[in-house]
């Protein structure tokens, strides 16, 4: 088994306990849609983790294989550093313009850094615009930022 593989199961059970703990916060009736998530998300963190177990035990070795010099290899700090940036840049911006305004900056200006072709990025955009309106807007009805600018 892979150390990766372990750490991934061990930071994603993490993550779920933290939305979990956040939403039972929520008012009862909003618990509903995020607790299904959480619990779709453990379970299949479950399988991923017993699927590895499964494989691990068919080789006939249930050691851990460090693997993080594979990994990282040909890490590309740029990039890396670059999302990072704007993923801080997006939260600054959600705070003041709000979240529409600011995911599809943030979706544009990191498509196009990746060079992806003009013709995918509007359709991303227009995808992701339609979706997120369909999904929070108009059948969870869950407000969105609307940012200090806009609210």
């Amino acid at each position: 088994m892979k150390r990766s593989d372990l750490c991934v199961v061990v930071v994603i059970y993490a993550v779920a306990i933290a939305f979990f703990l956040m939403t039972i916060e929520l008012p009862e009736e909003a618990q509903t849609y995020p607790t299904g998530l959480i619990i779709t998300l453990a379970g299949l963190n479950t399988l991923f983790l017993l699927q590895c177990m499964i494989k691990a035990y068919r080789a006939g070795s249930l050691t851990f294989k460090n693997d993080f010099l594979d990994i990282f290899n040909g890490f590309q700090a740029t990039q890396f550093f670059v999302v990072c940036g704007g993923c801080a840049l997006f939260l600054i911006m959600m705070y003041t313009i709000g979240y529409y305004v600011a995911s599809a900056i943030y979706l544009v200006a990191t498509l196009y850094y990746f060079k992806v072709r003009v013709q995918w990025i509007a359709l991303t955009l227009a995808t992701l615009v339609a979706l997120i309106y369909a999904v929070f807007t108009v059948f969870l009805k869950v407000p969105l930022p609307t940012g200090i600018l806009f609210g």
